[in-house]
């Protein structure tokens, strides 16, 4: 009778934990935004279609962290001290729910405590255990902490793959998230396995139409895409958006980053005209539905001031490129990529228009920050040292412009390939200065490799 009365009280506990589970994952921010906003303009009778500068959802999102998401995680540390399962499962419910809303320094410590109560109760090994580590993984790649992230992974895959199986959902989410975290670090060749895996089993177990084989196509869409490889990029891409929006709907937030990934790969063929229209849609629904302050919207702002930048649009370009950056470094802080590409694309806006003592301040900044964040041999780390080669070139001080193209090609070469369309740019780089310096022979010989190439040859640099 004891234990029937114990196993009656665990089974009511889980219902109530499931139920509270679902409340917390299905809280809908931009509804709240939404209904704020009509509430707040029905209150002050102004016009629906009159402009209102306010981030309804981004203020939706501060009030649900300050009185909904702060006490409760007080509450959790506080009523399920004596139960640590019960509290670890709340936790991460708490910290998934966090990291999904783009509150993700909010998300650090519950996330770390979930972690930790499930090792001291459950060991290593258990598939509670492995959700959160694999889950921390994640959180510290949202962050930016690519090398910390590594062994949260690497020890949820293999566990996973020796405890679940290959072709379990949860072992398909750690080979993915792996994908994902080489792919952020540059590491292009090693992350190619992990995503061809991930899409061919999803394809086979799930079918096309399901959100993990999307989203795996989304990745080797974007992995195609850093290695050059654009025109195939595009054919996963398309798929993965025709599906996307037929099944979820086109402001969903997943399809948003497919229209905005289009927008890139049209941007980085040079398409400039096509690539408008899905980078506005991505940045208007994403500001109505995200708010403004939320990373992917962060992300769509910065990649329409490098549209209008590329159109010769200076000024509506550096007014997208400073609210980008602002937004960045309040969300993500001044050393997470995404803020040291705001950083360095506001030094290119500061060449483009002569301020090259400015430009070098923030080309300066990104450049020390992606050295040591991102490893000198990430691919933008390889960007940021080409192109403050180029700051020099452009003044004519080339003694000083040469170690940095000098970098610049022969890490391109050894990381990327010849045939990248880095390394080519880097080449003609090379082939400017020395032509530039009066090294006609040597210029030629990177000049005659570029034309190999097949590449666009122009170099960054005017002649």
């Amino acid at each position: 009778e004891k234990t029937a009365e114990v196993e009656k009280q665990a089974e009511e506990t889980e219902v109530m934990l499931d139920f509270q589970a679902q409340q917390l994952s299905g809280i809908d921010v931009p509804a709240m935004g939404a209904s704020l906003k009509d509430r707040m303009l029905a209150q002050f009778e102004v016009e629906a279609d009159d402009p209102v500068n306010v981030d309804f959802t981004g203020s939706s999102l501060g009030l649900l962290n300050e009185h909904i998401f702060t006490p409760t995680l007080g509450q959790i540390n506080d009523q399920f001290a004596d139960q640590p399962l019960v509290q670890a499962r709340l936790l991460q419910t708490m910290a998934s729910t966090l990291r999904k809303l783009g509150l993700l320094e909010e998300a650090a410590s519950p996330q770390a405590r979930a972690l930790e109560l499930r090792i001291n109760q459950l060991g290593t090994q258990d598939p509670a255990t492995l959700a959160s580590m694999n889950d921390m993984g994640k959180m510290l790649l949202d962050l930016g902490r690519y090398e910390e992230a590594m062994p949260y992974g690497l020890q949820a895959l293999e566990s996973r793959r020796r405890i679940l199986g290959d072709e379990h959902p949860d072992t398909l989410s750690s080979i993915t998230d792996m994908g994902d975290l080489l792919i952020r670090q540059g590491k292009y060749d090693e992350a190619m396995p992990f995503c061809l895996e991930a899409l061919g089993t999803y394809r086979r177990t799930l079918g096309d139409e399901h959100p993990s084989t999307i989203a795996a196509m989304a990745d080797m869409g974007g992995l195609l895409s850093d290695k050059g490889k654009y025109e195939k990029a595009m054919e996963y891409y398309v798929e993965a958006l025709d599906v996307s929006r037929r099944t979820i709907g086109s402001e969903h937030p997943d399809t948003l980053l497919l229209i905005n990934d289009i927008g890139v790969i049209l941007y980085l063929q040079g398409k400039y005209d096509k690539a408008m229209p899905y980078y506005s849609e991505s940045l208007e629904t994403s500001r109505r539905i995200l708010g403004n302050e939320h990373p992917d919207t962060i992300g769509s702002i910065s990649n329409m001031g490098s549209l209008l930048l590329k159109l010769g649009k200076n000024e509506e370009a550096l007014r997208y490129f400073t609210e980008s950056l602002e937004a960045s470094r309040l969300v993500l802080g001044d050393e997470h990529p995404d803020t040291l590409y705001e950083i360095y694309v506001m030094g290119g806006i500061l060449v483009d228009e002569g301020k090259y003592d400015e430009a070098k301040e923030y080309y300066t900044e990104a450049l020390e920050a992606r050295r040591r964040i991102l490893g000198d041999e990430h691919p933008e780390t390889l960007t940021s040292i080409s192109d403050m080669g180029m700051l020099f070139h452009i003044q004519g001080m080339y003694d000083e412009a040469m170690p940095y193209y000098i970098e610049a090609l022969e890490t391109s070469r050894r990381t990327l390939g010849d045939d990248h369309p880095d390394t080519i740019t880097s080449m003609g780089n090379m082939s400017m200065l020395l032509l530039n310096q009066g090294k006609y022979s040597e210029a030629m010989k990177y000049y005659n490799n570029t034309l190999e190439s097949g590449h666009d040859t122009t170099s960054d640099v005017d002649p």
